[in-house]
């Protein structure tokens, strides 16, 4: 790269890209203003420890390294998925595909606070209370069922991460207690207060519900 100061005086720098370990909102910051550079070939250079500009040059931008608009695409993504979700999220050596097929989902989770899944099925402990008639009578048919959690985990990392969702709710519109004639019978022997696991057969695409958006 060639900065141009007036007559005869110019300088020549090399730009060189290092991802690795950093934050994805940094990785973000450099991808932007090397897209505006490589448009305007307009260069702004500061002294960063006073807040200083030292000068600004017209700079020849043909030396200058394509990012490719995916890459660029999803640092964005990565850094709306960091927002949302309070994630420090850093670079790896590569973006794996872990990475790659978990992006749709938590962007529409972050957009929109919901988002549809397919579950084989879903266990939950349940205390025993003392009116068993209402239970009893869900055993065996097929009901919509809401679990409302506290704190939930979503499917698969970001960069190696996991990502804490906080307070939410799957909704399953289709489900029934698997082995319920097991469950009946483990209910019945159980004291009141008591924790009995149940599984839960789910027959249609659930959704991830979140508390806030």
């Amino acid at each position: 790269m060639i900065l141009r100061f007036g007559g005869e005086l110019s300088a020549r720098f090399s730009v060189e890209e290092r991802f690795i370990e950093k934050d994805v909102r940094a990785v973000q910051k450099f991808v932007n203003a090397m897209t505006q550079l490589k448009l305007t070939g307009l260069l702004d250079v500061d002294e960063t420890q006073h807040g200083k500009k030292l000068f600004s040059a017209v700079t020849d931008v043909k030396g200058l390294s394509e990012l490719k608009e995916r890459f660029k695409d999803v640092i964005d993504d990565l850094c709306e998925i960091a927002e949302r979700f309070g994630l420090q999220l850093r670079m790896a050596s590569a973006i794996d595909n872990e990475t790659l097929e978990s992006i749709p989902m938590l962007l529409e989770l972050a957009r929109t606070g919901r988002y549809q899944v397919d579950l084989s099925n879903v266990s939950v402990t349940l205390a025993k209370v003392t009116d068993e008639e209402k239970f009893m009578a869900g055993l065996s048919s097929e009901n919509s069922v809401k679990f409302d959690l506290q704190q939930f985990t979503a499917p698969g990392r970001i960069l190696g991460k996991e990502v804490e969702l906080g307070p939410c709710s799957i909704v399953c519109p289709r489900a029934v207690i698997k082995n319920s004639d097991d469950a009946r019978r483990r209910y019945l022997a159980a004291k009141d207060g008591e924790g009995i696991v149940l599984e839960f057969g789910v027959l249609s695409p659930a959704q991830i519900l979140l508390a806030t958006v």
